[in-house]
């Protein structure tokens, strides 16, 4: 990773998958000068100072003193507590600029540190970090959500353009429903992946024979929504409306499905519910296939 010349000291707390991918694009864009890097452990803090290429592993937070910019990437819960042990050990400055990673939180939960004359803020770039580097090395043209106040958003939106990042604001009172969103983006739709490849091997299917199937359908029906709208991308028996075809599938997955076939089942009658909404839209459906499938999607 190759260092232009910094501008700003960044000190990090909670320096993971997140904290360090980030850290290590401001560093390497010249963005920022690492300075502490504090974990719990210092063996996690050599570990993301050698992925970074700069930064000195810490445990104490008075280490973050003297650093004009401070990175919170920890768990939303522990977000709050972070802010108020910087707060605590008086190692921020009026002016100092401390902003969070956390989609759900706005920067009113880094009320200790505003209150010491702080600029507080959030961001949230919207990517998967399960692998850092490729994170690192596909964050171009990332979207990130930013939230706090002038003049720390046009701080951030330049230190995050600077990394490739797109940036967008958001009001603080709606980043629980934007969070929800990227919720059902990404991990709703790793957690219906799975319950569609564990359903297609109880069908009979080998592992590659799932996943060929899986690839054939899940990319084509992301790029159908995008490119032609939700209701114009819907296919299957709902919106033929299938009503014995919905109403057997619902009893084969309540009844072969084990333990979890009651899970299976409403899972499948809820996004029933949500497909039959989009059904309706299109106009194809006549009250009568309407009414029938309602009552085969609700949940008793």
């Amino acid at each position: 990773m190759t260092q232009k010349k910094p501008h700003h000291k960044l000190s990090v707390i909670g320096c993971g998958k997140v904290g360090k991918t980030l850290a290590a694009l401001f560093y390497s864009r010249g963005v920022f000068c690492i300075e502490s890097i504090i974990n719990r452990t210092i063996e996690s803090g050599r570990e993301a100072a050698e992925f970074i290429g700069a930064g000195k592993a810490s445990i104490d937070f008075a280490d973050a003193r003297g650093s004009s910019v401070i990175m919170i990437s920890v768990p939303d819960d522990e977000i709050h507590s972070c802010a108020q042990k910087l707060a605590d050990c008086e190692c921020v400055t009026p002016g100092t600029v401390v902003f969070h990673c956390s989609g759900f939180c706005s920067s009113d939960v880094l009320e200790p540190l505003k209150a010491r004359g702080c600029i507080t803020a959030s961001i949230h770039p919207v990517k998967s970090f399960s692998d850092p580097k490729s994170a690192y090395d596909n964050f171009d043209k990332t979207p990130c959500a930013l939230e706090g106040r002038e003049p720390v958003l046009r701080f951030l939106t330049q230190s995050l353009n600077a990394i490739g990042g797109d940036v967008f604001v958001i009001e603080a009172k709606n980043k629980p429903l934007y969070h929800s969103a990227a919720v059902f983006l990404n991990n709703y739709i790793v957690a219906l992946m799975n319950s569609s490849l564990i359903l297609l091997k109880k069908s009979g299917l080998d592992d590659e024979q799932s996943n060929a199937v899986a690839k054939a359908l899940a990319p084509a029906a992301v790029d159908n929504v995008l490119q032609f709208g939700a209701a114009s991308s819907l296919t299957g028996p709902i919106i033929r409306g299938d009503i014995e075809t919905v109403g057997k599938e619902i009893e084969a997955l309540s009844t072969q499905c084990g333990q979890y076939g009651k899970d299976f089942s409403d899972l499948y009658k809820i996004l029933g519910k949500a497909a039959l909404s989009l059904a309706i839209q299109s106009g194809k459906l006549s009250d009568s296939q309407i009414n029938q499938l309602n009552r085969c999607l609700n949940i008793v």
